[in-house]
């Protein structure tokens, strides 16, 4: 009994020490890739950037002329607003690795973007026009840090998390995956936001529609007693969706194996633990991981990501 405590306590020491040998790794990586500005103070250059998996993805300007239409690799500024046609699939990934997945017939403005390495704090800001976006965050580490999705009608803002969001015709659809989501309503009119809000766990689903923010302004309506529920099994099938999810497991299972050879690169005492046996240790996904896409290898022989090309 004295020894399994012992080799666990060893076990423990081993992953601790793992984690920080990796997260001074990501670091370094992200050190080479920072400049230093006017004032002396650290800021990324890394931007946004986008991975296509079917075209045809533009970049519009706010009167909907196409500027450019978006290759894999292509960088993406704050202000930029992405359209993808009836079959355009794409991704939008962020300076630590999260990202906005935007199905067909899509329409988004990336309103604000910012990383900040030095404590690894990011800012999203997504006003979602019309369609379907899934956000895949990796954790959010620092009081600074957030990702909100708006739409006409609502806010959703996570820390570590998967969920969707849909808007079409009025109707915001969102869709928790991992983790909670917080949901407050906006007044499609005047933009005001509300003070109630409601919080999406993993597989709950709310509809938030035009007719009844008055409703909940006016408090005629509990909106979390009437508006949250369980997610429909047809909605749940929906292609977007699985899509999403699918890639979610597959970049999932990348963390997994990046934390296992952290763990691997360290040799404490005499413990004899190896990889096969954490295999099925739990790992939470809302964990102050960061990950960069041009300093981690996302190829998967099954994965979209398979061809994915560097950002410049």
């Amino acid at each position: 009994m004295k020894k399994t405590a012992i080799i666990f306590i060893l076990i423990l020491l081993a992953t601790a020490l793992g984690w920080i040998y990796y997260k001074k790794n990501l670091k370094s990586g992200f050190e080479q890739q920072t400049k230093i500005d006017a004032t002396g103070s650290a800021a990324t250059n890394l931007k946004p950037w986008v991975e296509v998996l079917s075209s045809k993805v533009f970049e519009i300007n706010a009167s909907g002329t196409v500027l450019r239409e978006l290759e894999t690799g292509d960088e993406v500024d704050a202000g930029s607003i992405i359209k993808t046609d009836a079959t355009g699939l794409v991704n939008i990934y962020f300076a630590e690795g999260s990202v906005a997945r935007l199905d067909s017939d899509t329409e988004l403005k990336i309103n604000e973007a910012k990383y900040n390495p030095e404590d690894e704090s990011l800012v999203v800001k997504i006003f979602l026009v019309a369609g379907r976006v899934w956000s895949k965050i990796l954790g959010l580490t620092t009081q600074d840090a957030q990702w909100q999705v708006d739409t006409a009608n609502s806010v959703a803002t996570v820390r570590g998390t998967a969920f969707g969001v849909e808007y079409e015709g009025g109707r915001t659809s969102i869709l928790g995956s991992e983790n909670n989501v917080a949901v407050r309503f906006k007044h499609p009119k005047t933009r005001k936001i509300l003070e109630e809000s409601v919080e999406i766990i993993p597989n709950s689903f709310i509809e938030i529609d035009d007719s009844i923010i008055d409703g909940i302004a006016e408090k005629r309506i509990m909106a979390a007693r009437i508006l949250r529920r369980i997610a429909p099994s047809n909605y749940l099938m929906r292609q977007w969706v699985r899509r999403a999810r699918t890639a979610d497991s597959e970049l999932n299972l990348i963390l997994k194996q990046e934390y296992i050879e952290a763990i691997d690169s360290v040799r404490v005492g005499t413990t004899t633990a190896t990889s096969s046996q954490i295999q099925n240790t739990t790992i939470d996904t809302s964990a102050t991981i960061t990950i960069s896409p041009n300093l981690l290898n996302l190829s998967s022989s099954s994965s979209p990501t398979n061809n994915l090309k560097t950002a410049p």
